[in-house]
């Protein structure tokens, strides 16, 4: 669990609140009275003070974390003070009970009167001296809180502003009126204790005379102290609540959400027009879209061709005011706040670009981003398993999705009205969550709401055909005719050429006319034949050969993308293939540099190429000369797509990534067995995607440049240190889980991994990480075994067999799960790709931790504060959960599929484990406090210093494991102890303890 960085502040609005009770106890004239009977409503008794005591007391408790911060512990020192202060007032109160039995009804004119009645005056001086130090050293540290850059707390807070911005939360005015306010309170109260410094005398004079001290000063004192504690505790709550909303939002995102409606082109000026119509004719029928928009419910079908447009008119629909002013009128008339969301499916990306999971994630993540207010009723269970402040958050099942848009139903039936915009249903592909029929039951489901209406777009499938044909729907060839026709005129006339050679001839405008009357309502064949024509206009042809051109093109997708292909020069088509096979199976479109590096004619570029980050201008001619090189190689079937991405530390970063022109592309040649048959002839023999990708990532390993100002000092960024935002942001880490990814793909389809390639990527990574790496040689073995390169491992264990029990971070502890996900700083909720791509967390590896403990491994090795079986023991104690009582299911709450970790996984490793001599009698840290360790010397440095002690709760490993697993799986676990080394007074031991 990671610090709270804001726990600090809501100690010291505790601290303000007890000094507050403090500084009225001892100077109030209110009367005190030992017994209630007969008492007015103004007086107090000793049981009352008690009361408000102990309250405040157990508020000063301190975080068994350890602050990071300088200023965290000095107020965890103060929050300790002011606990045994309140400790001596108890004391105090108890001597005054017992000299009070004797006259139950002694009355004192106030608290401190009674303390000096009984105690003496040093008493009472000595406890106003106390509180007054304490109230002038909490400004001071809040100050320091609010104030000092490096604070830990103060870079949470612009973190959560910059986050805000980028989620569109409009939060940041609220931050920062309350800081400041705090910050006035806290001046306000130092002004307060400088203007009494001059006078402490006096005050204590005061005392020591028992004068009555000035009400009207002690009120404002009050005032004062109250209305700070009051800031402080809105502002910690309000910033606790905020992170954790945004906690949600970045658990539901993932890389590439916005990429594949960035790839959808804009709709071409003046079409798409009919949309919006009143009423139009679509299959035979007359319907109205606007209609439909501004008053009606269910569900909208949008159906065509392949590349007829339907995904740039489901586009065109989400940007458009005129839709969203027509939903306004539909939320209006049920008293209703609109909320508009969209997801464009994509079968050629990521898994989460073409899953259920996906879908619902991204429509969420829209949703709660425009209604904050409802996340933490709509996603209560979810907040419930983390830390606003945690390094990530445990990866969204579907079970949890779907609740979530069920709690948005309920909660918002009343209240909100939502427009979600979903494309390209044909484009879902995730056999895990079923078939395409599943799918179209999960949007039914979610349309039976009154508070939800759907446009969906797809081709025409028989499952869609069968399930929206009935409903609201229109075709899109019915509709275009007249866009395409005005697309063509349009991007003809951009011709200068063309202009003048159609004010001369009709021809040409016949020629436009021919178009579209070919077209079939096919933007994308359009596009194709309007950018032959410009071709020949640009080489001067004739209205003639313009006719011939548009004669001799094929008339349907799949002939002209063969006839594209036939027209590849020869010298290319090899590369053609190349590229096309490399795209196709890239997990997802691969960076521009990446086909840079492919491209080179040098087998062992990727061995050879001295490690050197890229100048920008190098950078530039490799993306240039690839522009080039894929135009004539591939003709325009494989684009170059510039996006953007930003991020909470690295700010926008430019990427240019190639993919298909269209999904009919992808298909054709993949899907069609001649096509399919044409690309394996122009192949070589030898030729593997997989491989050729692992080098490329290699070369990328060794010329990407490193961040500059990197927080997290190496890439083997351990979680807690990570900052939110920043991995995402490296390109070097990226790589090297790219690089790790294809070397895993290439190993299980055939068993062959790049032994060579693995070398020199481990040499890199150690060489590029510098001193950084100090003490982390297995970090890279670490990786291997998350993406279980188990030859690899066993080769370098064998060639190095000191690696098994590296005074680093061992082996086995990879193995066991511990650090795995985060060992090269990639973290869930930002850098961690979905699904197949990149393993969300490797969970325990049985087959590693065997092979290992068999290679030597010792479980008892010592890594940091504890020993690698001490540290698997504590992960058990503190994540598993109740259900692995009874069910065999997942027992680590954030370790998930692929690699899961069953029971039957946790019995085996532990069963291992103690067969290999894991210790059972080990004491396992199982909670820290950190206490301040005070210097009684007099000298207020000492007094104050942040010199802390740390103390440990401990628990037997045996005893954990009988906690967490049933009676049965722990006596397979105890049969595993190697008999011969048991001793009987050990043995003696075991068995009471058994019986107890």
């Amino acid at each position: 669990m990671v610090l709270d960085p804001l726990s600090a502040l809501g100690l010291a609005g505790n601290i303000v609140q007890f000094v507050d009770f403090a500084c009225k106890l001892i100077a109030e004239t209110r009367e005190l009275y030992y017994s209630e009977s007969g008492l007015s409503s103004k007086a107090e008794t000793l049981d009352t003070i008690t009361q408000d005591l102990r309250r405040l007391s157990d508020g000063l408790e301190v975080s068994s974390a350890r602050g990071t911060s300088a200023a965290g512990p000095l107020i965890r020192t103060l929050a300790f003070d002011c606990k045994q202060l309140a400790d001596d007032i108890s004391r105090d109160i108890k001597k005054l009970q017992v000299s009070s039995k004797s006259k139950p009804h002694q009355r004192w004119a106030s608290f401190r009167a009674a303390l000096k009645a009984t105690l003496g005056e040093n008493t009472v001086l000595h406890l106003s001296a106390r509180i007054d130090t304490l109230r002038n050293e909490v400004s001071i540290r809040m100050l320091s809180l609010l104030n000092d850059r490096q604070s830990e707390m103060l870079q949470s807070l612009q973190r959560i502003e910059i986050d805000n911005r980028i989620l569109s939360m409009n939060r940041t005015s609220e931050f920062r009126s309350l800081k400041e306010q705090i910050v006035n309170a806290i001046t306000d109260l130092q002004s307060d204790a400088q203007l009494e410094k001059g006078n402490i005398k006096e005050h204590f004079l005061h005392l020591q005379l028992d004068r009555e001290i000035s009400q009207r000063n002690v009120e404002a004192l009050s005032q004062r102290l109250t209305s700070l504690s009051s800031l402080l505790a809105e502002f910690v709550t309000e910033t606790r609540t905020v992170a954790t909303e945004q906690m949600v939002l970045k658990s539901l995102s993932f890389p590439m959400l916005k990429m594949r409606v960035g790839q959808i082109p804009d709709a071409h000026p003046d079409t798409f027009g009919w949309i919006f119509a009143d009423e139009f004719r679509t299959d035979s029928r007359t319907v109205s879209f606007i209609d439909w928009l501004a008053s009606e419910d269910g569900i909208w079908w949008i159906t065509g061709k392949p590349g007829s447009g339907k995904s740039t008119l489901m586009k065109h629909i989400s940007s458009s005011r005129r839709a969203e002013n027509e939903l306004q009128k539909w939320a209006n008339a049920r008293g209703r706040k609109l909320v508009t969301a969209s997801y464009f499916f994509w079968n050629a990306g990521t898994k989460l670009q073409r899953s259920q999971e996906g879908l619902l994630r991204s429509l969420l993540l829209e949703t709660l981003c425009q209604t904050p207010e409802l996340i933490h009723v709509v996603c209560g269970l979810k907040i419930a398993q983390f830390h606003p402040f945690q390094a990530d958050a445990d990866p969204w099942t579907r079970k949890e999705l779907l609740n979530a848009f069920e709690q948005l139903g309920k909660q918002s039936s009343t209240t909100t009205s939502y427009f979600f915009l979903v494309d390209g249903l044909d484009e879902y592909q995730c056999a895990e969550e079923g078939t395409h029929d599943a799918l179209v039951s999960l949007l039914q489901h979610l349309s039976q709401s009154d508070a939800i209406k759907i446009c969906v777009s797809s081709r025409e499938y028989t499952v869609f055909r069968d399930a929206f044909k009935g409903g609201h729907h229109l075709k899109m060839e019915d509709l275009t005719k007249e866009d395409i026709q005005r697309f063509v005129h349009v991007n003809l006339e951009e011709s200068p050429r063309f202009r003048e050679l159609a004010a001369e001839d009709d021809r040409y405008l016949a020629l436009e006319a021919a178009i579209v009357d070919r077209s079939n309502g096919v933007f994308l064949w359009v596009f194709l034949v309007v950018k032959s024509l410009r071709e020949g206009l640009t080489y001067a042809d004739r209205i003639s050969d313009l006719e011939r051109r548009l004669n001799d093109l094929p008339k349907t997708l799949e002939d002209f993308f063969a006839h594209i292909l036939d027209s590849v020069d020869k010298h290319y088509r090899v590369l053609a293939a190349q590229a096309f096979q490399v795209a196709n199976q890239a997990a997802e479109p691969l960076d521009l540099i990446i086909y840079s590096f492919l491209d080179e004619e040098d087998a062992n570029f990727a061995l050879t190429l001295p490690v050197q980050p890229l100048t920008e201008n190098e950078i530039q001619r490799r993306h240039e000369d690839m522009r080039r090189r894929l135009d004539a190689r591939c003709k325009g079937l494989l684009e170059i797509n510039q996006l953007t991405n930003y991020s909470s530390y690295g700010g926008p970063t430019t990427h240019y990534k190639v993919d298909f022109l269209h999904r009919t592309v992808r298909d054709y040649l993949f899907n069609a067995p001649d096509m399919q048959k044409m690309l394996r002839d122009r192949l070589p023999n030898n030729f593997s995607p997989q491989y050729q990708l692992c080098k490329a990532f290699l070369a990328n390993l060794k010329t990407v440049k490193l961040p500059e100002k990197s927080t997290p000092k190496s890439p083997w960024t351990t979680k807690a240190s990570a900052p939110v935002g920043r991995a995402c942001d490296d390109s070097f880490t990226k790589s090297l889980h790219d690089f790790l990814f294809y070397a895993e793909e290439l190993t299980y389809r055939f068993d062959n991994p790049p032994m060579e390639l693995l070398a020199e990527a481990e040499k890199v990574t150690l060489e590029r990480s510098g001193q950084r790496m100090k003490g982390k040689r297995t970090a890279f073995l670490g990786a291997c075994i998350a993406h279980s390169l188990d030859q690899y491992l066993e080769y370098r264990i064998k060639d190095d067999p000191q690696l098994v029990n590296h005074r680093g971070h061992p082996l086995l502890d990879f193995a066991l799960g511990m650090l795995a996900p985060t060992v090269l700083g990639m973290q869930n909720s930002i850098g961690w790709h979905e699904g197949t791509y990149f393993v969300n967390s490797p969970g325990i590896r049985p087959q590693f931790v065997k092979l290992l403990l068999q290679m030597g491994a010792n479980p008892n090795q010592r890594y940091k504060d504890q020993t690698v079986w001490g540290r698997f023991m504590n992960r058990i104690r503190s994540d598993a959960v109740s259900i692995s009582k009874t069910k065999d299911e997942v027992v680590f709450k954030d370790w998930s599929a692929p690699a899961s970790t069953s029971k039957a996984d946790v019995v085996t490793t532990l069963g291992l484990l103690v067969r290999h001599g894991a210790n059972l009698d080990q004491e396992v840290v199982v909670k820290r406090e950190w206490r301040p360790r005070r210097k009684d010397t007099g000298r207020a440095a000492d007094l104050y210093g942040s010199s802390e002690v740390e103390v440990q709760t401990t628990a037997k490993a045996r005893d954990i494991i009988a906690e967490s697993v049933l009676e049965a799986e722990a006596e397979e676990i105890w049969a595993q102890i190697p008999r011969a080394k048991i001793g009987l007074a050990k043995l003696f031991s075991w068995i009471h303890g058994r019986l107890q």
